[in-house]
């Protein structure tokens, strides 16, 4: 016996997520849209092309393997892996795709510079600063460490400095924010000092929304690209 299923089907209107984006992109500078897990379950490389046809530069995925796919669908621009490598093959696929990598541990980065040193042009690399949110990144105290490293391999140039916001979407710890706002800046500054230059970006979804004293260089637009809004119903005095 033959039992058939129903075929579901999910209509994605692409053009309300570039809608989105530009509204998104309205205080200036660049913002970066995140489309890691199939673009939210979008679909990948429709919405990554249509939201280059609006302008988008830049494009952040989770792993290297999603990085590497939308590199191969010819999508114009930079490609940013959050999740960055985790083995030598993953670290040879970026160079292969030219992707950007968040780096946010030691041995991540021990593994970049020693695979980088059989390729034949540097690699540009994101450091992951921890500001506060308690889950991935350099602290303060080892970010320079981390930022020498990399300004003193061949292979490897620092090209960004980010972090990623804990309660940015929460009215009641926006104080956390600004902790976390100051601790990116002292970051920043101190790297600065050591003569590096790089771009910034802090701002998730809702920072992008409610708090632009952390839009820095570029921001990173995640959920709201695709209708989330974390303060829908939050009185404006709140906000």
């Amino acid at each position: 016996m033959t039992i058939l299923y129903n075929s579901l089907r999910a209509r994605v209107r692409v053009h309300n997520i570039v809608s989105n984006y530009r509204l998104l992109c309205r205080p200036g500078g660049e913002t970066i849209p995140v489309i890691k897990a199939d673009a939210y379950g979008h679909g990948l490389v429709p919405v990554a092309r249509a939201l280059s046809a609006a302008g988008a530069k830049t494009f952040a995925v989770g792993s290297v393997a999603e990085a590497a796919a939308l590199r191969q669908s010819r999508v114009p621009g930079r490609i940013v892996s959050l999740l960055g490598p985790v083995d030598a093959d993953e670290c040879q696929v970026l160079w292969l795709h030219d992707i950007i990598p968040f780096t946010h541990h030691p041995d991540q980065l021990r593994l970049l510079a020693e695979v980088s040193r059989h390729m034949d042009r540097p690699l540009g690399v994101a450091l992951k600063c921890d500001t506060g949110m308690r889950r991935l990144g350099f602290t303060r105290r080892d970010a320079a460490e981390a930022a020498r490293i990399i300004a003193t391999t061949p292979g490897l140039e620092l090209v960004m400095l980010s972090s990623h916001l804990a309660t940015a979407d929460d009215p009641d710890d926006f104080d956390y924010v600004e902790a976390q706002i100051q601790e990116f800046t002292a970051i920043r500054d101190q790297l600065l000092a050591l003569g590096l230059r790089f771009e910034t970006n802090l701002a998730n979804s809702a920072a992008i929304l409610a708090h632009p004293a952390a839009h820095f260089d570029s921001r990173r637009a995640g959920i709201a690209l695709y209708g989330g809004n974390s303060f829908r119903g939050t009185p404006l005095a709140h906000l």
